[in-house]
């Protein structure tokens, strides 16, 4: 009798008892054989059975006396024995004979399945024990691989490509828990990871699964109770290529999820998979967690290890959400209770007291152009030089006609017309009013600076020898001293402004220096302009004058009101804005 099928390598328990009740069949007087376990619960499960068995074959008897426990029965060409086997399995034989059973055979039957089954737990054992040196030693390699990386990514890439390497899988990808939900790291084929992708969401739906049950999750796998569709729908889109996933731990909370996708033409997938997979996922757990904790920028090593600390308090789940929540609640109460300074914010454009234009005394033609603007100037500084030619060409024939005048007067008197004589003295005035008008004309065509200052309006220079008329403006100046600013205040903020109230400023300009100032008044008209309604407001500044000054310069003044609470200051605007849309 040929029994080597029987014992062959790497078979398991149900194929064993499967193998046995067929020899039984082929090599005894017999035609069904049927092998049960009853377990520590009283419960009857089938460990196998011949090819040519069925369970609804059996008879009536037969069954009951399976749920009963009792002594062993013989009826008719059936017969059930129990037999105590090593190890404390306690198992139930079944057999039907093709003729009337002969008893004297059941015990050297009893000795062949005792000796048949001692025989393959000794073999299944050494094949264990093989089995689970080799993925010791696997394990351990890969440990050591992991130990040595230094970054997070450059361990998780390892474990990738050792993986593939062991278990001969198409692709093997590493996804982390990141808040509830898995972000995939990195794959045995390198490459940034692009979480934009499909396919990469699709796996990623595919950890999650995982990661939501707690548990592995192997695909396809008729006996499982677990919920797959993410798997099934994967594979489906992968050419129906087998899946195994697994959670990477550290203590009792899953820190990540691994799954090892396998080539649907070449399926290398065993038990022994997944058993290596669960210890090394268990051994590299802490190691892989630390690694990740201590990566990425500043910011973010910085809140993982606040999470941390903070998990035992809030809880693990959410924990985030929780700290923003505390804050905010945190922050809301804080700002009713601390005061801070009121300020009304305006902007401002710097103003002098003595602004003077010069305009043009009489009409004539420009002839000189002294200065640019933005020039600073002293008083008596020529700027602007009208053409005299004229007024000296008018102011000579005044002079001659003063001196034919004056001929005429001697020439009267000594031929004692006096009449004549009276109207020539008249002629001789009239000569003399007219040269001391063109002698001011002179002298005003040369038009100077008032007083020390610099000049902010009046660009001349391309107006050389074009005509002007008497007063029009050509030259604005302005005194640098006694400088102001002209505040515009919102009409929303008007009521807050008093007299003597104090503030600072600071210039568009130069934004680092800052110039107290004292509010003097304002006007009671508003201006309305564009952007909105706004109040003109004086405001002295007390500081010395800065010689970079100039008037027209602008910038934002910050006048303090007073202290009021945070809430206030930052929302008081809105609950106004509030009132007036829902008129309360």
């Amino acid at each position: 009798m040929d029994n080597t099928g029987i014992f062959e390598h790497g078979i398991e328990p149900k194929e064993f008892w499967c193998r046995l009740g067929n020899y039984l069949c082929s090599n005894e007087d017999l035609s069904e054989v049927y092998f049960f376990h009853e377990d520590k619960n009283e419960r009857i499960l089938l460990l196998g059975k011949s090819s040519d068995a069925e369970i609804l074959n059996l008879p009536e008897v037969i069954r009951k006396k399976l749920s009963n426990n009792g002594d062993d029965i013989q009826e008719s060409v059936w017969s059930l024995k129990r037999l105590d086997l090593k190890g404390g399995l306690k198992i139930i034989v079944v057999l039907k004979s093709e003729s009337s059973p002969n008893g004297s055979r059941w015990p050297l039957l009893k000795s062949f399945i005792t000796a048949a089954f001692i025989a393959y737990k000794s073999s299944r054992d050494l094949e264990l024990k093989a089995e689970n040196l080799s993925h010791v030693t696997n394990v351990l390699d890969l440990g050591l691989i992991v130990g040595e990386a230094q970054i997070f990514d450059e361990a998780a890439m390892k474990i990738c490509n050792e993986l593939a390497s062991q278990f001969e899988a198409m692709r093997v990808s590493i996804g982390w828990n990141d808040m509830g939900g898995i972000k995939v790291k990195a794959t045995n084929h390198g490459g940034n990871i692009r979480r934009d992708t499909e396919r990469v969401g699709a796996l990623s739906r595919v950890m999650e699964e995982a990661l939501v049950q707690e548990s592995e999750i192997v695909f396809p796998n008729d006996e499982t109770e677990l919920i797959d569709q993410q798997h099934k729908s994967y594979s489906q889109s992968r050419g129906n290529c087998s899946l195994m996933t697994i959670p990477l731990k550290e203590a009792d909370n899953i820190i990540g999820v691994i799954t090892v996708e396998y080539h649907p033409e070449n399926n290398t997938y065993s038990d022994s998979h997944l058993k290596m997979a669960r210890v090394f996922m268990d051994l590299i757990g802490p190691r892989i967690n630390s690694l990740h904790f201590s990566t990425g920028w500043l910011g973010k090593r910085v809140w993982r290890r606040c999470r941390k600390r903070l998990e035992n308090l809030l809880g693990y789940r959410h924990t985030g959400l929780k700290v923003t929540g505390l804050v905010i609640l945190l922050c809301l109460i804080s700002s009713f209770v601390i005061r801070i300074d009121h300020n009304v914010k305006a902007p401002f454009v710097l103003r002098s007291e003595a602004t003077v234009v010069l305009t043009s005394p009489v009409a004539g033609y420009m002839e000189g152009v002294y200065f640019k603007v933005g020039d600073f100037v002293k008083k008596g500084d020529l700027l602007v030089s009208l053409d005299q030619r004229e007024i000296l060409m008018k102011r000579a024939q005044s002079i001659a006609e003063r001196a034919s005048q004056n001929n005429d007067v001697r020439r009267f008197e000594a031929e004692g017309k006096l009449t004549d004589m009276r109207l020539a003295q008249l002629s001789v005035q009239k000569a003399e009013a007219q040269i001391k008008l063109l002698d001011y004309q002179l002298e005003k065509s040369l038009i100077e600076a008032p007083f020390d200052g610099v000049v902010v309006e009046g660009d001349l220079a391309d107006r050389l020898s074009s005509p002007v008329k008497p007063g029009e403006p050509l030259v604005r100046v302005t005194q640098l001293g006694d400088t102001y600013g002209e505040l515009q205040v919102d009409e929303r903020d008007v009521h807050f402004i008093n007299n003597g109230l104090t503030g600072k400023l600071a210039f568009t300009s130069n934004p680092k220096d800052f110039y107290d100032v004292q509010i003097d008044k304002y006007e009671p008209v508003a201006v309305i302009q564009e952007r909105g309604t706004f109040f003109r407001v004086r405001a002295s500044i007390m500081n010395s004058a800065e010689k970079w000054w100039k008037p027209g310069m602008s910038g934002v003044c910050k006048v303090y009101i007073g202290k009021r609470s945070a809430a206030w200051v930052f929302l008081h605007r809105t609950v106004e804005f509030i009132k007036m849309k829902i008129w309360i």
